[in-house]
């Protein structure tokens, strides 16, 4: 399947609205930048292949999956699982598929994950009426950090820029 494209960004112009939006300019990264850069070259004027074959299979529980989130960086991807019992949350690397940390999550549904800004912690919302905080750094299976709420939890979050511990909002 080809797509013509639509709205034209280099990755020079895209780089810079990320480091934009990051408030910095040049921090070191030029590795990681010409990492980044060889997944975006093409030859000017090819057609934008979209891609329409399957990369990974992940395990999403018996009943399904109900909420996923990547990491900022785009590495790691969380997913709130249902089983029979429990709704376990499990993450997973994305370049490879493996799974790296499986929390045991929540007694009903995911309804939302966060990553903390800077990767070492999730956040997971349910609507068994708790807001949990798991440690990626350590993968512990005990939450954090537990905030109970007297209804269902739909959605949380970690304040994008605050300092650690960082300011966290939910809604129920």
């Amino acid at each position: 399947a080809t797509q013509p494209e639509s709205g034209r960004y280099d990755f020079e112009e895209l780089w810079q609205q990320v480091q934009h939006r990051r408030g910095g300019g040049g921090d070191g990264k030029g590795k990681e930048r010409q990492r980044l850069a060889k997944n975006w070259r093409r030859i000017p004027g090819q057609v934008c292949h979209i891609p329409n074959r399957v990369q990974h299979r992940l395990e999403a529980g018996k009943k399904g999956c109900f909420s996923l989130a990547f990491s900022p960086d785009g590495h790691s991807l969380a997913c709130g699982c249902a089983e029979e019992e429990l709704c376990p949350i499990r993450v997973y690397d994305v370049q490879s598929g493996e799974l790296t940390a499986i929390f045991p999550g929540h007694h009903d549904l995911v309804y939302d994950l966060c990553f903390s800004p800077h990767a070492d912690e999730l956040l997971s919302c349910s609507s068994d009426g708790t807001v949990k905080v798991w440690d990626l750094a350590g993968l512990g299976a005990t939450p954090l950090l537990v905030l109970s709420h007297p209804c269902f939890v739909y959605a949380a979050q970690f304040h994008p820029v605050a300092a650690q511990p960082g300011i966290i909002i939910t809604g129920g």
